[in-house]
């Protein structure tokens, strides 16, 4: 008796392992192919992402979990396969409405498709889920400056600042606004700040000389 009790206690952790390995195989599986995308090997990633894609969304509907769903409309989205990117950003929705990165990436995607409306929307929602996530906030003002809105845009960017003062491109690009505004002396103080957090950025120190050059501080 003791022997068959140790047999099925052995067959039931292997199954319990299989059953573990098979939840987090295509957890790893896409963060290999999204790792190949961001380290700048599309093709590589896109080889494994088609090779494997139909077991990995075998998997993951199976195991019903929304942040897998993240993974794979991440994966879908370097992939650029805005579709199948969507869809699985909304599964995951479906699953777990607070999955802000999936209103993010979907407003990226809105975005690139030029319906900046619909961006804006997304990201507020992933804003309202997450207020701390300041790519949330920069995607956002951007969005809002492409749009016109420039003085949302730039109070959007000041929240930016309150998450991180170092950002830079939330500096500059507030400088920007308020240069091309006529409101010079705040424009130097942020454009000051970009040089201060990124000294070899050519671009803050032109736009700050032609600051100084438009306000004849030769």
């Amino acid at each position: 008796m003791k022997h068959l009790t140790l047999l099925f206690l052995t067959a039931l952790i292997m199954s319990q392992s299989i059953a573990d390995e098979t939840a987090t195989r295509p957890n790893e599986r896409l963060q290999v192919i999204i790792d190949l995308f961001l380290d700048d090997l599309p093709a590589q990633g896109l080889a494994l992402l088609e090779s494997d894609e139909s077991q990995i969304v075998e998997e993951i509907e199976e195991t019903k979990n929304a942040e897998v769903y993240i993974l794979l409309g991440r994966a879908y989205f370097y992939a650029e396969q805005d579709i199948k990117s969507i869809d699985a950003f909304e599964a995951a929705l479906r699953i777990d409405p607070e999955q802000s990165d999936a209103h993010f990436f979907i407003g990226l995607i809105q975005r690139f498709s030029d319906d900046l409306d619909s961006a804006e929307r997304s990201f507020q929602n992933a804003i309202t889920i997450n207020s701390v996530d300041q790519k949330y906030f920069m995607e956002l003002a951007r969005t809002l400056e492409m749009k016109g809105d420039l003085t949302s845009a730039a109070k959007t960017y000041k929240n930016v600042l309150v998450l991180d003062a170092d950002n830079f491109d939330a500096n500059f690009n507030l400088a920007t606004i308020h240069a091309n505004d006529g409101d010079t002396e705040t424009a130097e103080i942020y454009y000051l700040k970009a040089t201060e957090i990124e000294p070899l950025d050519a671009d803050s120190h032109y736009n700050l000389g032609q600051l100084y050059q438009n306000t004849e501080q030769y």
